[in-house]
């Protein structure tokens, strides 16, 4: 568009060097783009100008790094893994018309795409705030920076990668790939026509450039360094720092009810606190994810009041009135209800889409208003609450127990019908991001607070719901062990941890010990966070 308008401009030229400088041209010359930059200062992005396709632009990533483990292989253990071996298109839906060839990508597509959170066909049509698709929000970005099975991704890997998740993870690159070369042809001769008459471009968007086949880099199964899932044998006393028996199970607090506390706040509005006791206990997981090691005992010195529920819309709203946790808009191919989606703003729903900072300032608000002491809690206050005693991976057992009454995490009501289906022949759409389908917790996101059984300290979704907020950096555990840390301000900022997982993650990054950090500045559409009162408070 920029080239047209160069190219059509009778006496003048904008510059965009040099602050927009208007420069005169006496007398009146038509000059093109190419003649008012340098040669080479703008080089072509890994080649000449072409529709981003899946196959051509990001299979080889997956061909070079992933498929040597995710090769549709059955594994002893009875997992399933996501298979990345390139095939043909399989068809979406199949009616009178024929087969929907936009809605036609291969099995790799398909397992590939569940990772990353994109906008749906008919999203939120609102202005997006920002961050809200940032590519460190997806799964599979997170996955890879905290180094999965090892793979290290090169400068060029991680580029094509960010540029699928940022131009919304596409399948086709032209419509050459839709609808077939022989109907195309006309279309295409007439569209390059038009393109180099009114623009002076004489590119090609149809046309398609193969890259020579990679060879494969990493190979997980013989991956010479520990990874989450495949390491030597270590006991656990070698997994720990020297002064720490892990295999000596802390203290387990009493079981008796613990003291609480109700905090009005306005009208039908109050804050509800629970008194957490002073203890030990084991942070992290020996077989978890690298940051989850290495497992360390912490002693929690004294007591604190912690949130029993996550902060609500309706305890936010007294602080920020026009704060909107907006809605959750639906998956892929699927035409959501109502607003274009489902609600994340109701009353009684955790708060989210609020970065560290801002639930900082709540805090400083509700200190001030209460003339309590309020904070976030960190890393080592959460996860000691979270577990209440226990030692299992989520407070009420194993990753493959029965979430349903006790956690709002990813379920069976992910699943969707096919909105393209045809009449009285719904069809199903799997779960577009890692679920267990195995259990259903009756809601697609987040549900109000307090929906499900507490833990055994009376602390409510700690598991799922929304990821909350600590005031921990994201550092080795090596690097500091002690419960409280510093909040003093840091130039530039680090990223501070969440916890506890959301309704958009499977149990597995729901555990006591997962931690996932973003910047502070960064609002995360299913983060929110609950509050502690630290000593000195008058409860």
């Amino acid at each position: 568009l920029m080239r047209s308008w160069f190219t059509a401009m009778p006496g003048e030229v904008l510059s965009c060097v040099g602050c927009h400088e208007r420069q005169s041209t006496a007398p009146p010359v038509r000059k093109t783009l190419a003649a008012l930059r340098p040669p080479d200062e703008i080089q072509p992005w890994h080649g000449p100008t072409r529709g981003f396709a899946f196959r051509r632009e990001l299979q080889p990533v997956l061909d070079t790094y992933c498929v040597a483990c995710h090769d549709g292989t059955p594994r002893p253990d009875g997992r399933t893994i996501p298979c990345f071996v390139d095939g043909e298109p399989v068809p979406t839906q199949d009616n009178k018309n024929g087969i929907n060839q936009a809605s036609r990508f291969s099995p790799a597509y398909y397992h590939l795409r569940r990772f990353v959170r994109t906008p749906s066909k008919e999203s939120d049509l609102h202005l997006l705030p920002p961050w809200e698709f940032h590519a460190d929000t997806t799964r599979l970005v997170q996955m890879l920076q905290k180094g999965h099975h090892n793979v290290r991704l090169d400068p060029d890997a991680w580029d094509r990668l960010i540029t699928w998740i940022d131009l919304n993870a596409p399948y086709h690159g032209n419509w050459t790939d839709i609808r077939g070369a022989k109907i195309v042809k006309p279309q295409r001769q007439r569209r390059r026509a038009m393109r180099e008459r009114y623009t002076g471009m004489q590119d090609d968007p149809e046309a398609v450039y193969p890259r020579q086949p990679p060879e494969p880099r990493h190979s997980c199964r013989a991956a010479a360094s520990p990874s989450p899932t495949s390491r030597p044998a270590t006991s656990p006393r070698e997994m720990c720092p020297p002064a720490i028996d892990p295999t000596k199970t802390p203290p387990r607090p009493t079981s008796q009810p613990l003291p609480t506390m109700s905090i009005p706040l306005a009208d039908g509005i109050s804050l509800e606190l629970v008194r957490i006791p002073p203890g030990e206990f084991l942070m992290g997981q020996s077989d978890g994810r690298p940051d989850e090691r290495p497992l360390h005992r912490v002693k929690i010195d004294t007591p604190f009041w912690m949130g029993r529920f996550e902060i609500t819309n309706e305890q936010f709203a007294l602080f920020d009135p026009t704060h909107d946790s907006r809605i959750e808009h639906g998956d892929f191919l699927q035409f959501s209800p109502g607003e274009r989606g489902y609600t994340l703003a109701s009353p009684k729903q955790p708060v989210v889409r609020v970065s560290w900072n801002q639930a900082m300032a709540f805090c400083q608000w509700l200190s001030s208003k209460t003339r309590r002491p309020f904070t976030l809690p960190t890393e080592a206050q959460w996860e000691y609450a979270c577990r209440a005693g226990t030692t299992t991976p989520l407070w009420f057992g194993t990753t493959d127990t029965d979430f349903s009454p006790f956690a709002n995490v990813a379920d069976a009501t992910h699943q969707a019908i096919d909105s393209f289906s045809e009449p009285g022949r719904p069809q199903m759409i799997p779960p577009w991001r890692p679920a267990d389908t195995r259990y259903d917790d009756r809601y697609r996101v987040s549900a109000p607070v307090g929906t499900y059984r507490p833990n055994p300290w009376g602390l409510f979704d700690t598991h799922g719901n929304a990821a909350e907020w600590t005031r921990s950096n994201y550092q080795p555990y090596q690097a500091e062990l002690s419960p409280t840390r510093s909040t003093a301000p840091e130039s530039p900022p680090k990223k501070k941890v969440t916890r506890g997982g959301s309704w958009y993650d499977p149990p597995n990054r729901c555990r006591a010990a997962f931690r996932q950090p973003y910047p502070p500045v960064q609002p995360v559409y299913d983060v929110g966070f609950r509050v502690i009162c630290e000593p000195g408070n008058k409860g």
